[in-house]
């Protein structure tokens, strides 16, 4: 159930069905209504949206279910007394809108089973791997249905949380028999009370300073079996010892297990500190993982090079999915940073000059290249109109100015680029600082906007660390185009009052304190 955030009289019901989504209205609920399982389902859908409006607000037509017997009788439809809370207002030629008595707030209003997602995805990230063929197929459709977004270079990429899931999996098979060796370790002594206690004297007999505390991992999590090794090689001093305090402790692992162990962690490190902050509470942009991916391929460009040849051959074979995620999602990762006032096309060209060698000047004509040919795009679209009481008689000075002072020569886009970067402080809000500052920037706000809002990764919170992604189920997959919109827009209510309640939360907080 989900109760308008703007007006407490009324409630959507959203209720799950074996063969369909059903809306109902309810009736006014005592109490914070919660929402109900198919939330959950939704975020299992294994496809991440982003969409080029600011607020996917639509107001829903619902209708009451007459349940099916025996002989089918045909479903009627009944108006909700939802439309009890609202007006239909006709704002412009073709446009009607419906305002919330209670708030006056406006949502599209669209009868039936539109709900005006058409033409409003700007990008989509896969949970699983496609293959080439239908990544262009996916690729072509979209483009007709979505035209105008680079020839959709922006509409396909890959998942980041599954992307890190993959290099932790080649690194755990590469090691998986030391791996096993640790587990069975950890195993011999978390399995019985009294050879926990003979580690845990003799623990204290060492005086290992560890504070870890050890435990089994779950095979379908790579970041339990990181956390285990962390902990037994933080600890590996007990392990070589137990032996002579636990007789039942037969084989522990060797020096060489534990350099391996160390070699291991080493690279799952970083992948675990960047996956971690999907599971963050903030919403972690494209920018945040540019940094993250080129640290990566750095990191792994330098391991390749070392005189290990473990280290190397492992790092050769993470590489190679690095450099394919890199290929696909560059030029989507590139925009966002130049996007951000405080890289510009300054971290792009220093970056791309560390991972391209040579072929740096080609790959940064690339993205200058797409950042103006969109930002073109942009400019081609219809500017709405504006109310007759927003002017104000000065068109006319305002054409004088740009004839005398030539600021015509220059773009939005290109104005933007040459001013001095910001300064990297580590409360930064960019979406903040384009909201502030949208009058000089018009139409690159809304770009930004768009660019930045770009979803990384489509796993859910609970699935960033899954070794093999979820496979929907075929009710999941014989869902109707209108349901997974309906599902889309329902989430984003419901996110987005959540989003206000903690907020209204933490300003009674500060309030009290």
């Amino acid at each position: 159930a989900y109760k308008s955030s703007s007006s407490p009289n009324h409630y959507y019901l959203f209720k799950l069905h074996p063969s369909k989504i059903q809306t109902r209205c309810s009736k006014k609920l005592s109490g914070r209504p919660k929402p109900l399982g198919f939330l959950k389902a939704q975020t299992d859908l294994d496809i991440a949206f982003s969409c080029s409006s600011s607020k996917m607000e639509t107001a829903m037509e619902v209708y009451n279910d007459v349940e099916m017997t025996t002989p089918p009788i045909k479903r009627r439809k009944k108006k909700s007394k939802v439309w009890e809370h609202f007006t239909i207002g006709v704002t412009e030629p073709g446009c009607r809108r419906a305002f919330c008595k209670g708030c006056n707030q406006s949502f599209a209003y669209s009868s039936g089973t539109k709900w005006g997602l058409e033409g409003k995805l700007f990008s989509v990230a896969f949970n699983h791997p496609t293959s080439k063929t239908a990544v262009e197929n996916i690729r072509s459709l979209l483009c007709v249905r979505n035209p105008g977004v680079l020839d959709g270079q922006l509409v396909i990429g890959n998942c980041v949380a599954r992307t890190f899931s993959g290099l932790a999996k080649d690194a755990l098979e590469k090691g998986k028999d030391v791996i096993k060796k640790i587990r069975d370790s950890v195993k011999h002594v978390k399995t019985s009370e009294s050879h926990e206690e003979r580690f845990v004297e003799l623990k204290e007999q060492l005086q290992v300073p560890s504070d870890k505390v050890l435990c089994l991992d779950d095979k379908t999590q790579w970041n339990t079996t990181y956390n285990m090794l962390v902990a037994a090689s933080e600890l590996k001093e007990v392990f070589s010892c137990l032996d002579t305090a636990d007789p039942d402790f037969k084989q522990p692992p060797s020096a060489e297990d534990w350099r391996l162990v160390e070699s291991l962690c080493t690279f799952l490190k970083p992948l675990y500190e960047a996956a971690s902050t999907l599971q963050s509470s903030g919403n972690p942009s494209a920018v945040t993982f540019f940094h993250e991916v080129w640290k990566t391929q750095s990191d792994l460009s330098r391991a390749i090079a070392g005189e290990d040849p473990y280290v190397a051959g492992l790092a050769k074979t993470m590489k190679e999915k690095v450099d394919k995620y890199w290929r696909e999602c560059s030029l989507v990762l590139a925009m966002a940073v130049v996007m951000d006032p405080r890289f510009k096309m300054k971290l792009v060209e220093f970056s791309f000059s560390k991972i391209f060698g040579e072929d740096a000047g080609k790959n940064i004509k690339t993205v200058d290249d797409g950042i103006h040919e969109l930002f073109n795009e942009y400019m081609a679209l219809p500017e709405p109109l504006k109310p007759a009481s927003e002017a104000d008689g000065l068109s006319d000075f305002d054409n004088y100015i740009l004839e005398t002072t030539g600021q015509n020569l220059k773009s939005e886009l290109d104005q933007y680029l040459d001013e001095t970067l910001l300064p990297r402080v580590q409360e930064f809000d960019v979406l903040d600082w384009w909201k502030q500052n949208k009058l000089k920037y018009p139409t690159l706000c809304k770009m930004a906007r768009d660019i930045l809002s770009i979803s990384v990764s489509a796993a859910a919170f609970d699935y960033v660390f899954d070794m093999e992604p979820r496979e929907m189920d075929e009710y999941k997959t014989s869902l109707r185009p209108e349901t997974v919109e309906a599902l889309i827009c329902a989430r984003e209510w419901l996110l987005e009052s959540d989003a206000s309640s903690q907020q209204m939360s933490s300003a009674v907080v500060n309030a009290e304190a």
